[in-house]
């Protein structure tokens, strides 16, 4: 007995055989096709931010972040604002031995710093570090984000350090305000004048004593109304420079390697200003 006999015919057969191929086959993509979707949808809020930097103004996905103004045009400074114009943070570049050409940043709410290497794309560099960190919220400056960008950047090879004990005694508390100008601009020292953007910041006094063999040099720096805002003590051959700042109490030390007393004046003069004393 033949299948012919049963009554089966094998078109029919192989129809239905094409048939559950072609239905196997349309469901396997059913569901290729539904995880590409799936993993699309999850996959978009990942995607990187879309950050530019033009006319002095920071983008992300093309609506305005902050503001960040360039001065100069050979290694430019930089003053980084909120939208509102408020500055929370400058660059400065800065070429120390040992460390390379570098920008130092600068906030202005706590005088803390951070460093990052110049490349020709400093400019591009910078702007992504600060959104990344996310220093601004809601238009307004983030604190937060600050600890972040520092974290992520900090000061190569530093030689400053900080002590952060406070004198203990029950001394009250200088407070003063400096100059309204541009910190990122150069310091100059014009006689006992100390000048910055063009303005007179403050003036400073020096004289010399001896220890233990050694002369240092003792310099007083003061606001122009004449109030006295630090005094710092260092060898006339250079070395570590112990800086007393009136203002909060506390001691630091810098390494400054240059011998003159105007120039030791000015070294310490661009870090009283960097960090807001001055």
């Amino acid at each position: 007995m033949t299948l012919n006999h049963l009554g089966f015919d094998f078109k029919i057969l192989i129809g239905f055989e094409d048939f559950f191929t072609f239905t196997s086959i349309f469901l396997s993509m059913n569901k290729l096709l539904i995880l590409l979707v799936f993993t699309t949808a999850f996959s978009i809020p990942l995607q990187a931010q879309k950050v530019t930097y033009r006319d002095q103004t920071i983008y992300v996905d093309d609506e305005p972040y902050l503001i960040m103004k360039k001065s100069g045009t050979f290694m430019p400074n930089y003053s980084i604002q909120t939208l509102d114009g408020e500055e929370f943070a400058m660059a400065r570049y800065d070429k120390v031995s040992g460390t390379g050409q570098r920008y130092i940043i600068t906030f202005v709410s706590d005088g803390q710093r951070g460093g990052m290497r110049y490349d020709i794309s400093f400019g591009k560099k910078l702007a992504k570090e600060l959104v990344e960190s996310h220093v601004v919220k809601n238009a307004k400056f983030n604190p937060d984000g600050e600890k972040r960008f520092l974290l992520a950047n900090p000061m190569p090879g530093a030689n400053t350090t900080t002590n952060n004990t406070t004198n203990t005694s029950n001394e009250t508390t200088i407070v003063h305000d400096g100059v309204e100008r541009d910190h990122s601009q150069p310091i100059y020292i014009q006689g006992l004048n100390i000048t910055q953007a063009g303005i007179t910041i403050g003036t400073y006094k020096t004289k010399t004593s001896a220890t233990d063999g050694k002369i240092n040099n003792i310099l007083s720096f003061y606001l122009p109304d004449g109030t006295k805002v630090a005094e710092a003590t260092v060898n006339q051959m250079g070395g570590n420079c112990k800086i007393t700042t009136l203002k909060d109490n506390k001691l630091r030390t810098i390494n400054i390697t240059v011998t003159a007393d105007f120039d030791q004046a000015k070294e310490v003069a661009k870090y009283l200003s960097e960090h807001y004393y001055l």
